[in-house]
Order: C-alpha cells, then sequence, then structure tokens
C-alpha cells in the first residue's frame, strides 16, 4: 500500500489568506443633515406654521442649510433628496386627526396624517423629491388647530439627505 508524503489529500487546494477589501464610499456620505426640537417651554406648533427645530444634531453637507428662526431649509444644489421626520403630539383641540406636510418651494407636498380620533401619536413622514438649485422645504402643521407637543425630552426631528446618482 502507498502513502503519499503531504499529510492533505492531492484535492486540498491550500488555504488563501483573504484580505479585507476597502468598503466603498457611501453615496450618502457628506450629503445630510439631522436637525430635532427638544423640549424647551415650546408646547404647541400653531395651525399653518413651521415646525422651528432648535439643535442641529449633524450637518455633513455644506449644501443644505437650516434657518432656525423661520424653519425654512434650503438646498443650494439640485437633486433627489430623501426627508424623513417625526413630530410627537399630544392633542390638537377639537381636531380628531392631527397632519404635517412637507411644503417644497417647487409645489410639491406630501404630508402625514394620523388615524381619527387619534391626536395623541408620534406621527412620521417621508418624502422623496427632486429639488431645484435653491429650492426650500419646510414641515408644516396642517391640522386646522394647534398640536400640542408630547412631554417627551425630544418634541420632533427632521433628516434630509441629498441622493447621488450615477
Amino acid at each position: 500500500m502507498s502513502f503519499c508524503c503531504c499529510p492533505f489529500p492531492l484535492f486540498y487546494a491550500p488555504y488563501k489568506r483573504r484580505v479585507p477589501q476597502p468598503i466603498p464610499p457611501s453615496p450618502l456620505l457628506n450629503n445630510g443633515m439631522q436637525v430635532q426640537l427638544i423640549g424647551t417651554g415650546n408646547t404647541t406648533v400653531l395651525n399653518n406654521a413651521n415646525v422651528i427645530f432648535n439643535t442641529i444634531l449633524t450637518n455633513l453637507s455644506p449644501n443644505i442649510v437650516y434657518n432656525n428662526v423661520t424653519g425654512v431649509f434650503t438646498v443650494l444644489k439640485a437633486g433627489v433628496y430623501i426627508i424623513d421626520w417625526w413630530v410627537n403630539a399630544d392633542g390638537a383641540e377639537e381636531e380628531t386627526t392631527i397632519y404635517f406636510v412637507i411644503e417644497t418651494s417647487t409645489g410639491t407636498s406630501i404630508g402625514a396624517s394620523s388615524p381619527s380620533p387619534v391626536t395623541t401619536i408620534q406621527l412620521k413622514g417621508e418624502a422623496l423629491v427632486y429639488l431645484p438649485e435653491n429650492a426650500t422645504f419646510t414641515l408644516v402643521n396642517r391640522t386646522g388647530a394647534p398640536v400640542n407637543y408630547g412631554t417627551s425630552q425630544i418634541q420632533a426631528d427632521l433628516r434630509v439627505v441629498k441622493v447621488n446618482t450615477i
């Protein structure tokens, strides 16, 4: 009986060490901003008024500008943007639903509403929009009445990201 001198069968392929490949850059890097409204005693957002965020958590893009006095976002570079947001709501006078809308200077409106008769809710919405250079957008209360913010420390949040295209 003959034996091979190597300890492995002839069909064995030697182990090759895998070298990790670098992760390609994300198309979302350096293209976004996140803001929040942190509870400071402002208890309501009036009907037809913009949500005013008082804290910029992340600003990774010189092409997205936020005015914390007016609540207006300006995009300096044309492109497709993802906007997602939530508002912690706790009642709206006699209204049985709440309704918030992303409104752009180009006339686009994308909203979200609570189911009736729910006005105490963390309402969430998303928008995917094309915005030309120097376009603006806001998050607006269109409920028909002032909406009370909830009692949590963070009362609203919004994130906007420019999507790079290939």
